[in-house]
């Protein structure tokens, strides 16, 4: 994108939104049944964070206090273990009651049976488990989704409500092209089975929006594939990681005990973007235009901490950017924080100029031994900012969608969720170079962002092109030295300095922060 000396940005009348919300029920419990499905038949289909996302989600659960919580990981989760632990929780589930439903895993589809028809496109979605295998006994080893309908109208009919999460996928595409074998997707090459049972077909009729007392999470839109992603050093789908998260309290954004609908979404769709690499957006259905709450949450005060200290893991290389160089050794590039050097790296310097991102596909072209320092200098302050920016995120979102934007093209960035008042919003180019936007001047200095919902207007113009990154930060205090150190380096080539920049006022700043990835090329 151009800077601000060669394109305006356009501020749109900003405006408050205030968000009600209703009493929880004080006698409400919350339940949670946790499926997690890493090893399938055959090692084709493996998955390696599908148990880590369940197991996440029921820790959270049995910290923020659930009555009780069933997880069923790999061989232990089969149809019949899932069914009865299902319906012997809605059974002790009083009304007003939530069930935390979530299935990690694989996703697929199947041919309807002959006369049904509830799907526009004759096929039914499923979810995999480890057993399944397409004839005999084995072939009952899947839930497919008319099978959920019918389990979910039983905890509607009992007035229980009920949280459902699927971080799977069924087929689709990625937003970007990713050519990267290593890279897991959670919709595997299963046959379809050769015989079908299900339930009566006015189940195969129904769809979310038929049901009042339930909230459908899924990990993506329904034609895009689920990445699994490394997420503080292990693997993971992004959806399950940021609810977790949202259980401890980082989705109570008013500190009432509880999280709404509304602060769900607020919370759900930045973060998982932001460690997608905004090739990944949540859907949330239905969705009710009251404040409906949903369940009770950790103590917000424990998790809403501007400055994320990620728990220890295994792997040393946690929060550093991994980079690898396809042919050669990368040149020399001292002075850089977090940067580690591997061959299973996020990103791939090629010997033809070219920097490719497992997730996010290609990021950069034309990326000499003279400027992937800046690159890696880019890279390394995106992975200082991202786990604020996913733990309590300020929301930018994208008008146009997260496809690839030509030049010329005029994109509209929404403005939401902002906790603090002072803005410094920068682009990051694809080649490392910094570019400050706002604050323009001194009054946009002073301006106060908080529960401000506002827009910007950028145009995509001259290269480079690749991957964008919109960083916003929000502090108590104008961020005077930070936005003096910035507007020092925009406009140049060189970016020495950016990583350990952020670094030191990660260090010593509390602040609130959004990434939006934003990907652009030629005609």
């Amino acid at each position: 994108m151009a800077p601000m000396s060669s394109r305006p940005i356009l501020l749109a009348a900003m405006s408050a939104a205030v968000i009600g919300g209703l009493a929880m029920p004080a006698a409400a419990a919350t339940y949670g049944l946790q499926i997690g499905i890493n090893d399938y038949i055959g090692r084709s289909n493996d998955l390696a964070g599908a148990v880590n996302d369940a197991e996440d989600i029921a820790a959270a659960l049995e910290e923020a206090g659930a009555a009780e919580v069933v997880l069923l990981t790999d061989a232990a989760a089969t149809h019949a273990a899932i069914e009865s632990a299902w319906r012997r929780l809605v059974e002790t589930a009083a009304p007003g009651d939530t069930i935390v439903f979530s299935f990690a895993g694989h996703g697929s589809q199947e041919p309807e049976p002959d006369g049904r028809r509830g799907e526009d496109d004759g096929l039914n979605e499923s979810f995999v488990l480890g057993g399944y295998q397409s004839i005999g006994e084995a072939a009952r080893e899947r839930i497919v989704d008319d099978e959920i309908f019918a389990w979910l109208n039983v905890a509607e009919e009992r007035g229980v409500e009920v949280i459902f999460i699927a971080d799977s996928c069924h087929s689709g595409t990625m937003y970007r092209l990713v050519d990267n074998p290593a890279l897991r997707y959670r919709a595997g090459d299963f046959e379809p089975p050769s015989e079908a049972e299900l339930p009566e077909a006015r189940f195969a009729e129904m769809a979310e929006t038929d049901f009042e007392r339930v909230t459908f999470i899924g990990a993506t839109e329904e034609d895009r594939l689920t990445p699994e992603l490394i997420i503080d050093g292990v693997p993971r789908g992004a959806l399950s990681w940021a609810f977790a998260r949202a259980i401890e309290g980082a989705a109570d954004s008013d500190g009432d005990g509880a999280i709404t609908q509304f602060e769900l979404i607020e919370f759900l769709i930045p973060a998982v973007e932001v460690q997608a690499q905004n090739q990944q957006t949540p859907t949330i259905l239905p969705f009710s235009p009251e404040p409906k709450r949903l369940l009770a949450v950790g103590t917000a005060s424990e998790t809403v901490q501007p400055v994320v200290e990620p728990e220890p893991v295994e792997d040393p290389s946690a929060g550093t950017v991994l980079v690898y160089a396809a042919e050669g050794d990368l040149p020399d590039v001292p002075g850089i924080e977090g940067v580690d050097v591997r061959e299973d790296a996020e990103i791939v310097w090629g010997a033809d100029g070219t920097v490719e991102h497992v997730v996010a596909g290609r990021i950069a072209d034309g990326i000499g031994a003279e400027a992937i320092a800046s690159v890696l200098e880019k890279w390394a302050a995106l992975a200082t900012l991202r786990p604020v920016a996913a733990e309590r995120p300020f929301a930018m979102q994208l008008r146009e969608g997260n496809t690839v934007h030509r030049p010329g093209e005029v994109l509209t960035i929404d403005f939401m969720g902002a906790e603090r008042p002072y803005l410094t919003l920068f682009n990051l180019a694809p080649n490392g170079r910094v570019e400050l936007l706002l604050p323009a001047d001194r009054e946009d200095a002073r301006s106060n962002w908080v529960n401000v919902e506002t827009s910007i207007q950028v145009q995509v113009a001259d290269p480079p092109y690749g991957g964008e990154h919109l960083v916003a930060i929000l502090t108590d205090e104008p961020a005077l030295a930070l936005q003096a150190a910035l507007e020092t380096m925009s406009g140049s080539q060189d970016s020495s300095g950016l990583s350990a920049l952020i670094s030191r006022f990660a260090e010593t700043t509390a602040f609130q922060a959004g990434i939006l990835g934003i990907y652009t090329a030629g005609d």
